[in-house]
């Protein structure tokens, strides 16, 4: 989508599944008596980087210059790239394809 991992973001409907994934209960970040507002929406807890939350913000101002058109064309040309480079692979010696393409991810051995 155009930005690092770290700004990715994982919604699902299932409200501790996140908890129970990345939960470290690092008690040195989550602190009960420095805690002076309501747990229940601190996101540290829940994500993969702990507490790198804010992260998510560089995702959302990408998507709303984007907008879901631009989105989709980025989707779109990944893709036609990842089709490109599979062709490119099989073709040229000293290339070999590993697998057929997962998504847009290609894995290939090149041997010199």
């Amino acid at each position: 989508m155009g930005v690092p991992l770290q700004c990715s973001a994982f919604i699902t409907k299932h409200s501790e599944l996140l908890k129970e994934c990345n939960s470290t209960h690092a008690t040195y970040l989550f602190q009960k008596d420095k805690q002076q507002y309501d747990v229940s929406y601190d996101t540290g807890d829940k994500a993969i980087q702990c507490g790198r939350h804010n992260d998510i913000l560089k995702l959302w101002l990408t998507w709303k210059a984007q907008g879901n058109n631009g989105y989709e064309q980025r989707v779109d040309k990944a893709f036609d790239n990842a089709r490109y480079l599979t062709e490119q692979v099989v073709k040229r010696e000293g290339f070999e394809l590993v697998s057929q393409p997962q998504y847009v991810n290609v894995c290939f051995w090149y041997y010199p």
